[in-house]
């Protein structure tokens, strides 16, 4: 089992590490030839790559606020819905954490590639893409606990404060 994850995950990661070590690509690993320009250029000097994560790390707190408060009355439903379409909500919510990144990336591409219809709103080439597909991707976290709790509480409590 321990030979199988350093084979699969540990010896693909050092190799990259160490091919991020070398100014460039062909280059042999060697005391001389190792340096870390190429962190330096990617973290303080490329202006791309700065936008990249401050878009990525701002779009991941508004993504988690947002699927929290989707989490609460989807994870009702959910938890106490006994139709049909609920469950097919169930699993329309769960799907996407399902799919590969890179499969969930390009549907969303393509979904937005026109303008959504009866608004006319262009979302291709936006930073909106990557917030969808990352509510599409991460909305089941924030869900699963969510109807965790609900089925904690009796259903008893609920009538009960229904009648009240």
């Amino acid at each position: 089992m321990w030979l199988l994850i350093l084979l699969v995950l540990v010896l693909p990661l050092f190799g990259l590490v160490l091919t991020s070590l070398v100014p460039g690509y062909g280059i042999a690993l060697t005391a001389k030839t190792a340096t870390l320009d190429n962190y330096r250029f990617v973290l303080f000097e490329h202006d791309a790559a700065n936008r990249a994560f401050f878009n990525s790390f701002w779009l991941s707190i508004v993504a988690a606020f947002f699927a929290v408060i989707v989490a609460v009355p989807v994870g009702y439903l959910i938890a106490w819905g006994k139709q049909r379409w609920v469950r097919l909500l169930n699993l329309s919510v769960e799907l996407p954490y399902a799919l590969p990144g890179v499969v969930l990336a390009i549907a969303s591409l393509l979904l937005f590639l026109r303008p959504i219809p009866l608004t006319g709103i262009q979302l291709y080439n936006t930073v909106w893409i990557i917030l969808y597909a990352y509510l599409a991707r991460f909305l089941v976290l924030a869900l699963r606990p969510t109807i965790s709790g609900y089925h904690q509480i009796d259903r008893a409590l609920e009538e009960a404060a229904q009648v009240a």
